[in-house]
């Protein structure tokens, strides 16, 4: 059912509308696997860490599924000449639970998840506290952020074998807020 979804994703065609019912439908797929995973720790310690702005298209599964948990907001840009990561907004809760989710659909060079869980573990977290989820990754990215947070911590729909030379996963979805807020 994943990878009919992610074909739907992938396909250039899809307008924003079937972008956006898709992407939430394995939005709720993805969560319930991660929660069910998590489960064993039980999610009422848990922190949601949605990556502005295309982590925002996956929230809602995860508010919905954990509406107990507090939310953080992460805002962050990537550098299209260099494919850093460029802070822009910073905004956590009060009071933090033990363990942190982020929450980005996309995981190409990792320079961003890598970011935002160095983020966490200056305030408190510890590498195995935090977990990552997207829909797509590659390889390189996963090896990347397997180096900051543990390998089992880190989950995706499907991992691309590449990036371009643009840094893009290869071949990826396209810029997936883009397309999910028909921007």
């Amino acid at each position: 059912m994943k990878e009919s979804l992610l074909c739907t994703l992938r396909d250039r065609s899809t307008c924003t509308a079937d972008f956006r019912r898709t992407s939430d439908e394995l939005a709720r797929q993805l969560c319930a696997e991660t929660l069910e995973r998590l489960r064993d720790d039980s999610t009422d310690a848990l922190m949601l860490v949605p990556v502005l702005r295309a982590g925002l298209a996956l929230l809602p599964a995860f508010a919905s599924a954990v509406p107990d948990a507090p939310v953080a907001f992460i805002g962050i840009t990537r550098d299209e000449e260099t494919a850093q990561p460029d802070l822009y907004y910073t905004r956590f809760p009060e009071a933090m639970p033990s363990r942190a989710l982020i929450i980005d659909p996309m995981l190409a060079t990792a320079g961003t998840a890598c970011l935002v869980a160095e983020m966490l573990m200056r305030e408190g977290y510890a590498a195995d506290a935090i977990y990552f989820v997207g829909v797509l990754a590659s390889q390189e990215g996963m090896e990347r952020l397997a180096g900051v947070i543990p390998h089992s911590n880190i989950s995706a729909v499907a991992v691309d074998p590449e990036l371009d030379a643009r840094k893009f996963i290869v071949p990826g979805i396209g810029d997936y807020g883009d397309r999910y807020f028909g921007t």
